[in-house]
């Protein structure tokens, strides 16, 4: 009776490692939302650092440049995901959407997963002045252009959203997060906030950073919240031939 017990089991944890792991041959939607909402009381929740951070972007491919990066491939408007999420979030004026992006990729080990660069919102000079003529586009369309020195002759240094992302598996989907949000000091008060603790910045602007590795499920909405901005993202399979239906942009930018 034992030994059956046993072998029974044996059969049942098999059937739940195999339905846990990720087949490597097939492909996945990441649905992903970034917005802001930056308020007195946000502002106020903590001692925000004096700094101005840039990420590591050492490695990582750019979904803006290039739609299809191997197996990596940013998809058109008709078929992003979060519509609902993203449709509340319009309704909400302290709400500012940052990025509203869809792709297709893989699900490698974590460890394996490919960075994928993430900037949104407004872009900035290397003297933290707005550059209002440039958005995440009209970039990437220059960059693919072979006159694009001369259409473009300083590239942002600064962006409003700025970071990455890789999503992989390990025992479970996994969504790694590294985002910096960057606002001048003339919204969120700078060194002349008594909240903001460091040295004094040459330029006016100040960055607040976002770091999260989310254990997730298929299909699952997952908030990952800072007091001033929050991502919300979740994986799905990839129909090729039915790709979900919904009237979520790749990307916001700020007016």
């Amino acid at each position: 009776m034992i030994k059956k017990l046993f072998i029974l089991f044996l059969i049942l944890f098999s059937v739940s490692v195999i339905a846990d792991t990720a087949p490597t041959n097939k492909l996945y939607q990441v649905n992903l939302i970034v917005f802001s909402h930056i308020t007195s009381d946000a502002l106020h929740s903590e001692n925000w650092p004096n700094q101005l951070l840039t990420p590591d972007l050492r490695g990582s491919i750019n979904l803006f440049t290039q739609s299809t990066v191997g197996s990596y491939q940013l998809l058109p408007e008709k078929q992003s995901g979060l519509s609902k999420e993203l449709n509340q979030l319009k309704g909400n004026s302290d709400y500012h959407i940052l990025l509203a992006r869809s792709w297709v990729q893989p699900m490698p080990s974590l460890k394996y997963a490919k960075w994928i660069q993430i900037y949104a919102g407004q872009p900035y000079d290397k003297a933290g002045q707005p550059m209002n003529d440039h958005t995440p586009l009209q970039i990437a369309e220059n960059q693919e252009n072979a006159a694009f020195p001369d259409m473009l002759q300083e590239k942002p240094a600064y962006w409003e959203l700025n970071g990455k992302i890789k999503v992989g598996f390990q025992t479970f989907y996994q969504a790694y997060l590294q985002l910096y949000l960057t606002e001048p000091e003339s919204i969120i008060g700078g060194p002349a906030n008594s909240d903001t603790i460091g040295n004094f910045q040459t330029i006016p602007l100040q960055t607040f950073y976002l770091q999260e590795n989310r254990h997730t499920r298929l299909n699952d909405v997952n908030y990952i919240d800072h007091p001033l901005f929050c991502a919300i993202i979740n994986i799905t399979p990839y129909y090729k031939t039915e790709p979900p239906a919904t009237s979520s942009p790749i990307f916001e930018l700020q007016n």
